[in-house]
């Protein structure tokens, strides 16, 4: 079989000689140039710093995209009530607890130092406590809203420090390019 497959190849390798381009006469100054901008390395380093550069500024700009949150869930609690509980409640047995809730939020923080949250969650319990016949409310059902707003005064006040990080990834990017600039001018 070995000696099917090259002889097979022996055959076509003239062939695949001739397949081949084979450039007609010399080569331009902007071929070379062409191909001297393709091949080298150092000028890709360059590029990649350029690639780096840009994907720093959107992680810079990204600490200030707002984030939000949702969590849905069932909490249940099933235990023998103790002889505090029972006296109280006058209800012998297990304390059995069903809370279902809701809770979502949106924060984020703002350049000029301040983060801010806005929550909301609801919930609704069904327990041995609710279930009796001389409870007044079965199920029991809470809702709360929350906006939370924190604006330091000494640390980290203002745009200047909130955006320095931001502005030194664009004078690196501005920095790389004009590095690239120079590498292909050098290749040139």
């Amino acid at each position: 079989m070995k000696k099917v497959c090259s002889s097979i190849l022996l055959a076509f390798f003239p062939l695949l000689l001739v397949a081949q381009k084979i450039p007609v006469g010399p080569e331009t100054p902007q071929d070379l140039v062409s191909k001297a901008l393709v091949n080298n390395l150092g000028l890709e380093v360059s590029r990649l710093n350029v690639g780096i550069g840009e994907d720093s500024i959107d992680g810079e700009l990204g600490k200030f995209a707002p984030a939000l949150g949702v969590e849905v869930g069932i909490d249940r609690l099933y235990r023998q009530q103790n002889a505090a509980e029972f006296v109280s409640s006058n209800i012998a047995g297990a304390y059995d607890e069903d809370v279902r809730f809701a809770r979502s939020s949106l924060s984020g923080r703002l350049p000029f130092g301040s983060t801010y949250e806005l929550s909301t969650s609801s919930r609704r319990t069904s327990s041995t406590y609710t279930d009796r016949p001389t409870s007044f409310y079965d199920p029991e059902y809470g809702s709360n809203v929350k906006l939370s707003v924190t604006q330091p005064l000494l640390r980290n006040f203002g745009l200047d420090v909130n955006l320095a990080p931001l502005n030194i990834a664009k004078s690196e990017l501005e920095v790389a390019r004009w590095e690239t600039r120079s590498a292909i001018e050098t290749v040139i």
